[in-house]
């Protein structure tokens, strides 16, 4: 892939941005949970923002040199798997937790985001 216009650059840059936010959202979550989704979950966060941050550097680095680097094959793959490994553990977890009381106050998801 090669970058040609500022719309391609432009396009990528904002990618890269939201995967950069995604970090510390994820971070925040994680600090909300406080331990209520168990060592597994804090696993499947660390996993998450790792291969949310790493899919960051993958995207930059595109961005920067305007085509793919040549560690892109092998860095955006493993990047991408671990980020959605990491988010489906952190989710699965979230959701045990909420469903026995440990998080949410005992209330489903569901209800928690309607209220």
């Amino acid at each position: 892939m090669v970058l040609e216009s500022t719309a391609d650059h432009l396009e990528f840059a904002v990618f890269a941005l939201a995967l950069a936010l995604t970090v510390p959202a994820l971070l925040a979550l994680l600090g909300h949970l406080r331990g209520s989704a168990g060592r597994a979950g804090l696993v499947g966060g660390a996993l998450a923002i790792t291969g949310c941050a790493a899919q960051c550097v993958v995207i930059t680095a595109i961005v920067v040199t305007s085509e793919e680097p040549s560690w892109f094959g092998v860095a955006a793959p493993v990047a991408i798997g671990t980020w959605i490994i990491g988010s489906i553990v952190l989710a699965t977890r979230i959701m045990r937790a909420a469903s026995a009381g440990g998080v949410l106050g005992g209330r489903g998801v569901i209800h928690h985001l309607i209220d």
